[in-house]
């Protein structure tokens, strides 16, 4: 973005991408050490990938759970050779953060809806929960229809007890009616109720996504 928060104008000076482009040849090492990169799919689901769970108990790494905006929660046990879709009867399949409980490996957490604030978000509804290391999810109904829980940016949890679960949320994205900010919300009996112990509602919407997100990962 050209224009800062608050301001009408663009602070960048005339030519600015040229010279940032010069400044960057000029820095670039002479034999850059290139990443091998390998697309692994799924190829035929909508949706970018938002969030990204790897097994701790396969030992290869090989186990991994992702979350696709707009196409729902899919698993490889191949590193990504073939998926299997592991929810295929979400209500909402904006899935944008999975976190795995590291004192139970069997609970994991799922977010729908994205915080980005950008023309092509899309809005979620509430969160999901599997018990049984994502072989199905269902969603949790303290979240459903819950502007609170609209749109879910990060999912924390407790490291030590399963039930205790940080969210960062947004409100809805291009939602009439809908107050715009962005709260913390705290569940301490592993999502049938929640607590907001934070909201952010006084600054830019990049800058309240940013401050949350630093809160919940400090």
């Amino acid at each position: 973005r050209t224009i800062p928060y608050g301001e009408i104008v663009p602070a960048y000076k005339p030519g600015y991408r040229a010279t940032e482009f010069q400044k960057a040849v000029m820095l670039a090492p002479q034999s850059p050490n290139l990443l091998p990169w390998v697309e692994r799919g799924p190829g035929n689901v909508t949706g970018r990938v938002r969030g990204l769970v790897v097994d701790p108990d396969d030992p290869a790494g090989n186990t991994w759970f992702i979350g696709s905006v707009g196409g729902g929660i899919w698993k490889t046990t191949n590193a990504g050779g073939d998926w299997i879709e592991v929810a295929p009867y979400l209500p909402n399949f904006a899935v944008s953060t999975i976190a795995m409980a590291a004192s139970n490996h069997d609970i994991m957490y799922a977010g729908t809806g994205e915080s980005m604030f950008s023309v092509d978000v899309i809005n979620g509804d509430g969160m999901l929960k599997s018990t049984n290391r994502g072989q199905t999810w269902v969603p949790l109904t303290s979240t459903l229809n819950n502007n609170n829980f609209n749109n879910i940016a990060r999912i924390i949890i407790d490291p030590n007890n399963p039930n205790i679960v940080l969210a960062a949320t947004t409100s809805g994205r291009y939602k009439q009616n809908t107050v715009n900010t962005s709260s913390i919300m705290k569940s301490t009996n592993g999502g049938t109720s929640w607590t907001e112990v934070y909201r952010e509602a006084t600054i830019g919407t990049v800058g309240r996504v940013k401050k949350v997100l630093q809160i919940i990962e400090t």
